[in-house]
């Protein structure tokens, strides 16, 4: 298969809560080589994500057409985030080497397109792996508004539309199952599964963790995925949920308990996470569409700073009752959800118990499912 290095553009971040069990010495260097012609004076970050908060790493500004970012590369792979002028452009893996980047076009307002990433195969996939997912996103979206505008008509009719789409869905999937059977014994299909584990079903769980080779399994990457897919077995379909008491922007007590007889999604975000931003708009679609019908949303803020929290909350019409503990990845729900990565979505039923995570790719064709075949 092919390595899609320009489908599309606006590529995805995820948020920096992976692999926080696993120690991360750091002994060796990661160089980012900049080249860009015309950019003098541009100011280049390289950033991670921890707790919720962004972290700089590094900082150049570019001069005579180039830049250096510099870093220590931990022993295993993990991400990190250049930005230009403060505004986020590329995802960049981490290993013990360089990574060169050639910005083409310094006057085209879409960096993104106009910037050539070579880091080798697992950059490659990496960006691959992301480039999947954010067409993801954007075929979910169209298949909402489709349904959206199908008001009036049978549900034959709706089926159609959603049947429509499962090929796309089907082909994007196989697209990322290609990473862990292609490259079996390669980290980078360890570190990928750990990215899009928590949003797989127990069978492609399992179809995908056996994928993997023995020293995979045996290792850092192999037992962190065991250890996620074991603690949402542990979190089985039917028992009893999180009953959690959380506080909301005013500081007013919000308990999951008040909303028994709905259907609650918890769903994990933060100010720094551009994939649950981005996603804000098709989340609010669905939650006009549902909310009358018994769908509640209780977002789960993973941020640390009150500001950043109400800042993004207010700016990007986040959906639902808003929470936070202010706690980043430590947050009480997130823990126990085993949240690994944003965005990440939770299900609850009229009843109180768990109904299992959500693809948010998915959230349109799940609410259908539970409301429109009512």
């Amino acid at each position: 298969m092919r390595i899609l290095k320009k489908a599309i553009p606006g590529l995805l971040m995820m948020l920096g809560l992976i692999l926080p069990a696993i120690s991360q010495a750091q002994t060796k260097s990661f160089n980012v080589n900049v080249k860009w012609p015309g950019g003098d004076g541009r100011y280049l970050e390289l950033t991670t994500n921890r707790d919720g908060a962004v972290v700089r790493l590094d900082s150049a500004i570019v001069k005579n057409g180039a830049a250096v970012l510099t870093m220590p590369a931990p022993e295993i792979y993990s991400s990190v985030y250049l930005s230009i002028n403060r505004a986020y452009m590329k995802e960049l893996l981490v290993h013990a080497g360089k990574t060169d980047v050639m910005i083409t076009n310094a006057a085209d307002p879409q960096l993104q397109a106009t910037t050539q990433v070579n880091g080798g195969l697992e950059q490659d996939l990496l960006e691959e792996y992301n480039n999947v997912f954010m067409k993801g996103l954007r075929t979910n979206l169209a298949r909402t508004q489709a349904l959206k505008k199908s008001v009036g008509k049978t549900q034959a009719q709706k089926d159609s539309i959603i049947a429509s789409y499962k090929p796309i869905f089907d082909s994007l999937l196989h697209a990322q199952d290609y990473v862990t059977t292609k490259y079996a014994d390669q980290d980078i299909a360890g570190y990928i599964m750990i990215k899009r584990v928590a949003f797989l079903t127990p069978e492609e769980q399992e179809k995908q963790y056996n994928a993997l080779s023995k020293r995979l399994k045996g290792g850092p990457y192999g037992l962190e995925i065991r250890s996620i897919i074991d603690n949402v077995t542990n979190r089985k379909l039917g028992k009893p949920a999180f009953q959690f008491t959380a506080s909301d922007q005013n500081n007013h007590p919000v308990k999951l308990s008040d909303y028994k007889g709905k259907y609650v999604l918890l769903d994990f975000w933060s100010s720094t996470c551009a994939p649950c931003l981005r996603m804000a708009p098709y989340v609010k679609q669905l939650y006009d569409t549902y909310k009358q019908k018994g769908f509640e949303i209780i977002a789960v803020s993973l941020d640390t700073k009150r500001n950043d929290w109400i800042a993004a909350m207010q700016k990007h019409d986040i959906s639902g009752v808003q929470v936070s503990s202010l706690k980043g990845a430590h947050d009480p729900i997130a823990k126990f959800y085993g949240v690994q990565q944003m965005p990440s979505m939770i299900l609850i039923d009229p009843q109180g118990n768990n109904a299992g995570p959500v693809d948010p790719t998915k959230l349109d064709a799940k609410l259908a499912e539970i409301f429109d075949k009512k």
